[in-house]
């Protein structure tokens, strides 16, 4: 994942390539974000069954948990301190966050797609040709240089007589 910043780059100078490159990242950052979203919604049935678990042995077994009488406000306290739902859950909001990075990735990745679009559109309308100048247009463009040169000679010639 740290290479996404370059796969977002665009090198408008090789715009084939960029167009080549473009599903495969797209594919490589989605199948991504489903992998951990997957990890993400297993994890969370996991804490679920480990807290039924957990809320099971506390009313079994409540001299275990320094208990006389099981509330469900004393079963909850016990369930959200226990350091295993703990881990489960620091576990479970690093597949989340990975989740919604590779999910901001992808949506990144259509805007690229519409920024090629865009810059391919520039590229066939000639905006990074180099510039022509029409010939007539130089010739009379020569000509007004060469009099405005010959007037400012004529006049330094004057003032220094």
């Amino acid at each position: 994942m740290s290479d996404f910043k370059d796969d977002l780059q665009i090198d408008k100078y090789s715009l084939d390539e960029e167009w080549e490159r473009q599903p495969q990242l797209f594919l490589k950052y989605a199948e991504d974000q489903a992998e951990y979203e997957t990890r993400r919604d297993r994890l969370k049935d996991l804490i679920e069954v480990e807290k039924a678990e957990i809320e099971k042995d506390i009313r079994e077994f409540p001299s275990n948990y320094n208990l006389e009488k099981v509330t469900n406000d004393s079963v909850r306290a016990i369930i959200v301190t226990d350091e295993k739902i703990k881990e489960m859950q620091k576990e479970y909001f690093s597949f989340f966050k990975t989740a919604k990075v590779y999910g901001a990735l992808t949506k990144s990745l259509d805007h690229k797609k519409k920024a090629l679009e865009k810059l391919t559109e520039l590229h066939l309308s000639g905006y990074y040709s180099k510039p022509t100048i029409n010939g007539e247009f130089t010739k009379k463009k020569d000509k007004n240089i060469k009099k405005e040169q010959n007037e400012s000679l004529k006049r330094n010639w004057r003032r220094k007589r």
